[in-house]
Formats: C-alpha cells, structure tokens, sequence
C-alpha cells in the first residue's frame, strides 16, 4: 500500500504518525515544496516562537523508524506554478502523475497564498508570509536575507501581521499598522495589544494606493466609515506616507495542487477542497486535510483533522 502526502504541516504530521503507528505495511512518500519539512510553523512563524528543528526532528524520526520518505524542495501541482511566489522548487511533480502511482493521495499543502486589496500598485507590496518566510530561513542561513528597510507599513491586524509586527520590532523597524476597523475589533488583539505602544495605528483606514517614489514606496491611506457591513472610502481624509517597504498581512488562501475542480475532486472559489465528515473528497483515493480544507485555522485544528483521515484511511484499508 503506497500513499503520497502533499505538504508536510501539522496535519500531515498527525496523519503520518497516527496511520503507521498503528499500520506497519504502508509506505508514505511526503512531498514538500521547501526544502525543510514542517509547513507554515516551521517555514513562516518566528524562530522565537517555533523552532524549526523541533519539526525537523519530528520529521526524522518518523521517517528512521517508519516507512516514510521525505521528497524536498518538491512542488506538485497541475498546471501552473503557485501564485504566492515564496519558494521555487527545484523539481515540479503533476498532481496527476500522483494520482496513477499511488493508491492514495492525501493532500496537506496548506494556506500560503495572500489575500489581495485590488488596489493600484500592489504589486510593490510584500505577502506577510513571503517575509515571514525569508526572515525565518535567513536566520538559519538557509537564504539570502532581504532588507525591509527602516520604516515599514504593515497592512491588517490579524495573527499573521502580529508575527510581523513582532518580528520587525525586535530589528528595530519603525511600523504603520493600517487596520480597516477599530483595533480592538482585531480577532488578535489580545496578542496585539503589547505592541500598540511600540507602534504607529492607523485605525478606521484603508490602503488605496501604492507608488514607486525612488527608492521608497509612497502609500495613500485613507479614513473609511462601515455602512451597512460595507466600508466607504472617505477620499477627502487621505494621507500620504513614505516608507522603504509594504508587508500586506490580511490574511491567506488554501494552496491546493489543483486550481480548479477535476479528477473528482471538488475546489471551491476560495480554493478549499470540499470533503465529507470524514476528510474524503469526491474521489475514493484522495483525502484532504489541514488548512486546505478548513481554511487558515489553528494548529490543533490542523492536528485533528490529520488524525481523523487516519483513521478514515484505517478504516477504509483494514476493512473494519
């Protein structure tokens, strides 16, 4: 019985080691696009709060002692390259090629796409978890690190930008937090709120506009008011603020393999692939888990939906 794993999170984590703990005679190839194991708490989530080597480890010890391979620096996909551009793999593997080598496929490749604003000159801007991803593997001398500057503007108020927040304080740069709402309706703001004093808030605002000024960005940031669950734009209270760099930190998407519905398997508009109660989609060979199913949730979250297609796959291959 042969299995394959896309991604390497804690989703996959549980799901390989609850599957062979219990199943000796299965074989797991997991496929990760960077070339360390661990997914978004080992890639992206400060070294002072998650250590890679403690994924790393798990990792290895899985592997040693079970029949599971690790195959790195491996991006599966179908047709095109992922759009959070944060790593390019140094092999590309077709999802579908997955599909006939493998009795099952699991899919755990997680949130790393970023939300966008729709604005002009976004482009300019920086994905949180691409930043988040540099700092961290910079720190183990894995990349090149990227300077962000001095003075930054760090778009949204979530658990993502709190992680910049922190990270960029502790390099000392000077930050504009830019929130649509009250920053005490932030759903993070009880770990936030350590920061504020520390920080420049820019409430009740929106980002309309980025421009390239030399070798800054000049970023138009604008008052909004809610009205009838919609935000209006106030034009006539804009502002205009020079800094090195913009991180834009308002949240992620699922990264399935596929883009689109296909081989049974069903991908809704925000890139979630649609499973049973039981992590199954559509098609009898593939299951789905973690944040690709649920959408970018906690890390026991991620955990239990592994552990529960685990047990799906037990069920499914022992008959019981």
């Amino acid at each position: 019985m042969r299995i394959a794993v896309i991604g390497s999170g804690p989703s996959a984590i549980s799901f390989v080691d609850y599957l062979t703990s219990r199943l000796r005679n299965v074989e797991i190839d997991v496929y990760e696009r960077f070339p360390i194991p661990g997914g978004i708490p080992a890639i992206a989530i400060p070294k002072h709060r998650v250590k890679l080597e403690l994924l790393v480890n798990r990792w290895n010890e899985i592997c040693r002692n079970r029949n599971v391979d690790l195959v790195l620096n491996t991006l599966v996909t179908e047709d095109k390259l992922p759009e959070d551009n944060i790593w390019t793999s140094s092999n590309i593997v077709k999802f579908s090629k997955l599909l006939s080598k493998y009795d099952y496929v699991v899919i755990a490749s997680g949130a790393w796409r970023s939300r966008k604003l729709g604005i002009p000159g976004e482009e300019f801007c920086i994905p949180a978890l691409k930043l988040l991803t540099n700092i961290k593997l910079c720190n183990y001398n894995i990349v090149k690190c990227v300077d962000v500057g001095d003075e930054v503007v760090v778009i949204g108020a979530g658990r993502t930008a709190v992680d910049v927040v922190d990270t960029l304080l502790r390099q000392g740069v000077k930050i504009y937090l830019v929130y649509r709402r009250s920053i005490v309706e932030s759903r993070a703001y009880d770990l936030l709120k350590k920061f504020l004093n520390y920080v420049s808030i820019i409430e009740k605002s929106t980002t309309t506009q980025v421009m390239r000024s030399g070798n800054e960005l000049l970023v138009k940031i604008c008052k909004v008011e809610k009205l009838n669950d919609k935000f209006k734009i106030n034009y006539e209270s804009c502002i205009d603020i020079q800094v090195k760099n913009v991180i834009l930190a308002i949240g992620e998407l699922p990264s399935p393999p596929i883009l689109k519905s296909m081989y049974g398997i069903e991908v809704l508009d925000d890139g979630r692939i649609k499973v049973n109660e039981d992590y199954l989609t559509s098609n009898n060979k593939v299951l789905a888990i973690g944040d690709v199913v649920l959408g970018p949730k906690s890390i026991p979250d991620a955990v239990v939906s592994g552990i529960k297609a685990a047990r799906t796959l037990l069920k499914i291959i022992t008959h019981q």
